[in-house]
């Protein structure tokens, strides 16, 4: 029987506790991974604890319904890929459950970034390093995760104690590292409700079930006796195989490691909820050498003359590699010359600091001096020396994602495993069959655990190219096997290989296909992955993409010549011709929206949460697929590349829906490594659905703040006395939705542009060089006016005199980021008319304000087809960035008087978003007496209106939360930040009155003495 979604929806209500989606957009989103292929699930479930796990996967198991385990989705072989119910562990099971002195136990959707950041003040590690530290402790089980250091350090399969399972039964299981007594089996059956229960956690003699465990080990203990020879005799002689299950040293006696089993299996003979791993000390010293090699050849030589020092790492870089991370981060590349054809990064661990040093220096001796065969070798004896040479190989992934659209590497036949001492007869060969076909590729090699990463330069846009991978996947493992190697060594099996693993594997996979059925005899779990092809799709669901717009050649219709020469093109396969999607309403220079949403590669990244990065704040509170960057670029590309009818859902409230989790900081398309601009999209979207919907009574009040702010600055005083009442605040927040418990700043009457007239800042002066031009934006000039007094103050300190536009209007963000475009041109249009002769005859634009900075420099490019718009770009500067470049040059004044202060100063994302050096600490650390405390744990979460609206009052908070945290310490006594949003979300969290750094700068100037008073107050109640 096949389960339709309302089906699901029906039945699973009432007793699933977890979060369900069943939309065609939730389907969008876990439609992909990382790697190249797209499945559309029936839907997606994210359980809230194990008893919710194992009532949905009894209720699997009863309706025949196939299931796909899913943690962080970057895996590039497509092993979380299904058309059944995804199962997201990521969302619920984050939970590290305990820690020992040499061991961790955690819930499966812990990410592997998290647990070493838990260990490392402990001093200890997990000794397990795969490419993404973003993937998840279940997902590092299901593939056996290893990486660079496998050889050193071995798989995951080494480092796991015990797992807790779920069953295709739903029933759970605890089995350990140590292997388990044979039971044989009997006669008796598990039997079933007619309908599923929910197991209570209470209930062990309910949800631990032995019956079904017994069975399992029974079976497979039988199948390992029988079949001992062929399992002996038949694995490639390789130091790492990840092809098939792994079948080797499971059988004991009368014991069966069963756990070892299920490392590996990619959720195909059961669930893994828990894990307990083994934990060991880190090395107290390290070191690294860099070699350069003219040839290929003589790197793989040198890298296996190597081998008898023992390096914990010894990685091949090629030079298109090179190339490709010297495009993204040349600087870090510096002490690479471009001769290099190869280099070897080659790292050895030791207890003593002389044990490490010695070992370079020998390895260095061996290569150079007797070997006679690098060009250059770096070595790295201390950890400063050896991050710079490990940012080289951290840049190589990233490089291979920043390209963006057209051709580029892509990892298809990337896991490929031989002898060591095999690599040189085969990469030649390998190579060759490539140049044959005109095609290049990079390389990365594992050198001596024989692990070749191979990723050939192809154009998924191009029919062509698509039609070619099978081919070169066919060529390329048959050159493998013909070398006794592996064609899948450390990424796992997946969508990618499973076709190949038979004939690898001849004797071994009807093995295979009897131990699959002895845990899944329905086959529920994760099919289609390492026995068998679904046969609900091709062998290879290739990503859809959008048809070419004019910028990039089109693809009008499929090659005959090309048809059916591989699994790609079926004749059922879908090549997109006549979709196009709607008009954009925001301007894509060399670009559209869908070709930007293509650029995104589903690596992942975007899911951390480091303290070190601002990447996506939302993520980090709401741990969803949909709140990831990558899946709001993923949604745009699935939508562009379907029927027109797709193409107009980007208008839908599904869609705005998603949209909304974007909060515009731009902090991802900053720290993306392929640098997709998902705010723009996400600002199109909004704009695409406000052009068919309209806006909603708080979305059009919000967007037109700065007509409310005039009208409340007119009647401050009676205004701040109703902001203070909460009946008025409940009434504001059921008409307008402005949340009732947000302290709003209070409003003057004086705002600061009537000041500027009564001052003569607004009449055209004389105008020199050293006329500067002020942009105030809406908090400046109705609620703190002292912030725009002070900056005038100080840039007239520094001998520059200072223009005020009388005309001028907040900078636009309001509307825009409500998706209110139209409304955005018009603000960008009247103040390009109002700058554009200023900016012209060289004049710098200077913003207090960081977003209304922004605003000028970027979002009125992506606004109005304009030259004024690039010259008014170029000219326009933030506020304490123009005082940073006044110190850097030697022309800031220090003349202050001593301020006796504490403060910490935030960092907004907007300052970070322009790309300029940050300056305000340096700047306020010149202040005699004043103590800074720089706050870089993130964003503040406020996000311009986004924190005003009731319905995000919580979320904003909490993802302000570990930096309000940390200014709510007693080290510092107030707060510092540039951007007016931050403010308000800094003096709420934490009761500390917050000013801009140039309102301190002005105080310790003596040019503004009033503002002490301000200090003295501190922010309380429902206006500041």
């Amino acid at each position: 029987m096949t389960v339709t979604r309302e089906q699901l929806r029906e039945d699973l209500r009432g007793w699933f506790r977890g979060d369900v989606a069943l939309d065609d957009t939730s389907s969008i989103l876990y439609s992909t991974d990382a790697s190249l292929f797209q499945v559309r699930p029936l839907a997606v479930a994210s359980p809230k604890d194990t008893e919710d796990l194992s009532a949905i996967v009894r209720y699997a198991w009863e309706n025949h319904l196939p299931i796909i385990p899913r943690g962080a989705g970057t895996g590039v072989a497509g092993e979380s890929l299904g058309s059944g119910l995804i199962v997201d562990l990521s969302v619920h099971f984050q939970q590290i459950l305990d820690i020992g002195p040499d061991w961790i136990r955690v819930q499966a959707g812990v990410t592997l970034e998290r647990i070493q950041e838990t260990l490392a003040p402990l001093g200890r590690r997990l000794s397990i390093d795969p490419a993404s530290p973003l993937c998840t402790a279940g997902g590092v089980l299901a593939t056996n995760a290893s990486g660079s250091r496998a050889v050193s350090w071995g798989t995951t399969r080494d480092h796991v104690l015990s797992i807790r399972v779920c069953w295709d039964d739903g029933s759970i299981a605890e089995i350990s590292q140590e292997p388990l007594p044979i039971i044989w089996p009997s006669n008796s059956q598990s039997d079933f409700d007619d309908r599923p229960e929910p197991f209570s956690e209470s209930d062990s003699t309910n949800l631990e079930s032995p019956d079904r465990t017994t069975t399992i080990l029974s079976a497979v203990g039988e199948l390992l006796r029988t079949h001992a020879g062929t399992i002996s005799q038949s694995y490639a002689p390789v130091p790492f195989d990840r092809c098939g299950y792994q079948l080797k040293d499971l059988l004991q006696g009368d014991r069966v490691a069963l756990a070892r089993l299920l490392v590996g299996s990619e959720g195909t003979l059961g669930i893994a909820t828990e894990i307990t791993f083994r934990t060991v000390p880190i090395p107290k010293w390290r070191s690294m050498v860099m070699f350069g090699f003219e040839t290929l050849d003589e790197a793989l030589i040198a890298g296996l003359h190597l081998r008898k020092f023992r390096p914990t790492m010894c990685d091949l870089l090629d030079r298109r590699l090179l190339t490709l991370a010297r495009q993204l981060a040349s600087d870090k590349l510096r002490q690479v010359p471009n001769e290099a054809e190869a280099v070897l990064l080659v790292e050895f661990e030791c207890n003593a600091t002389q044990d490490a040093r010695d070992s370079a220096r020998n390895a260095i001796e061996e290569i150079q001096e007797q070997q006679n065969r690098s060009i250059f070798a770096v070595p790295a004896l201390d950890e400063p020396a050896i991050a710079e040479l490990w940012k080289i190989r951290e840049m190589v992934l990233p490089s291979l994602y920043a390209l963006g659209v057209g051709s580029r590497p892509l990892a298809f036949i990337e896991d490929i495993g031989l002898a060591p001492e095999h690599l040189l007869t085969f990469l030649p060969r390998a190579l060759d069959a490539l140049q044959r076909q005109e095609i290049t590729a990079t390389v990365l090699i594992h050198v001596h655990s024989g692990q070749i990463h191979l990723r050939p330069f192809l154009d998924l846009f191009s029919t062509a190219d698509v039609a070619r991978m099978w081919p070169l996947a066919e060529t390329i493992y048959n050159l493998v096997l013909s070398c006794q190697g592996t064609i899948s060594s450390q990424h796992g099996t997946g969508i990618a290989r499973t076709p190949w693993v038979e004939r690898q594997y001849p004797r071994l996979f009807p093995i295979f296909r009897e131990l699959k059925a002895i845990f899944d005899p329905r086959g529920i779990l994760n099919p289609g992955k390492i026995v068998s092809l679904d046969p609900s799709r091709q062998a290879w669901p290739m990503r859809t993409f959008p048809a070419r717009t004019p910028v990039i050649e089109a693809i009008s219709e499929r090659d005959p010549a090309i048809e059916g020469s591989s699994p790609l093109l079926s004749a059922e396969t879908e090549v997109p011709t006549q979709a196009r999607p709607r008009t954009p309403l925001l301007l894509w220079e060399h670009s559209s929206p869908a070709i930007e949403a293509v650029r995104c590669n589903g690596c992942g990244d975007c899911r951390t949460t480091r303290s070190t990065t601002r990447m996506c704040p939302m993520f980090r509170v709401l741990p969803r697929e949909d709140a990831t960057p990558r899946a709001k670029a993923n949604l745009f590309r699935s939508l562009l590349s379907g029927t027109p009818e797709e193409a107009a859902e980007l208008a839908s409230d599904r869609v705005r829906e998603v949209a909304d989790l974007c909060i515009n900081c731009k902090m991802c398309a900053r720290d993306c490594s392929a640098q997709v601009n998902i705010p723009k999209l996400m600002i199109e979207a909004r704009s695409q659905n406000q052009a068919m919907h309209g806006l909603s009574r708080s979305d059009w009040v919000l967007a037109r703040m700065e007509h409310f702010a005039a009208i409340a600055s007119r009647f401050a005083p009676i205004v701040n006395l109703l902001l203070r009442v909460r009946s008025v605040r409940w009434a504001i927040e059921k008409l307008f939705g402005i949340s009732r418990h947000r302290q709003l700043p209070r409003f003057t009457r004086r705002n600061f542009l009537k000041s500027a007239r009564r001052q003569g800042l607004s009449q055209k002066p004389k105008l020199d060089p050293k006329t500067l031009i002020y942009f105030v934006d809406v908090f400046a000039n109705y609620n703190d006016p002292s912030i725009a007094h002070a900056a005038v103050a100080v840039l007239k300190h520094h001998g520059y005199s200072v223009y005020v536009p009388p005309d001028q209007l907040g900078c636009g963000m309001a509307p825009l980021a409500q998706g209110d475009v139209e409304t955005a041109r018009e603000v960008a249009l009247h103040h390009l008319r109002m700058l554009a002769d200023f900016a012209r005859d060289g004049h710098t634009i200077i913003c207090s304000e960081p977003t209304a900075a922004v605003l000028l420099t970027q979002d009125y490019l992506d606004l109005l087809d304009d030259p004024d718009a690039k010259v008014v770009a170029r000219q326009t500067v933030e506020l304490t960035t123009f005082l940073g470049e006044l110190l850097a040059k030697g022309e800031f004044r220090t003349d202050f008087q001593h301020l006796s202060l504490s403060i910490a100063h935030h960092i907004p994302c907007h300052v970070k978003a322009l790309n300029r050096p940050i300056a305000s600490p340096d700047l306020l650390r010149l202040i005699p007496g004043m103590q800074v405390q720089l706050l870089d744990e993130g964003c503040s979460g406020m996000a311009g209106a986004y924190g005003l609206k009731a319905e995000n009052f919580e979320r904003s908070l909490a993802m302000g939360e570990p930096m309000l945290r940390e200014l709510a310490g007693e080290t510092t006594t107030f707060g510092s930040t540039e951007c007016s949003a931050c403010r308000m979300q800094m003096e709420q969290g934490s009761g500390k009155r917050t000013l801009h750094p140039v309102q301190y700068l002005a105080l310790a100037y003596n040019l503004m003495p009033e503002l002490e008073n301000r200090l003295r107050t501190a922010p309380r109640g429902l206006i500041s």
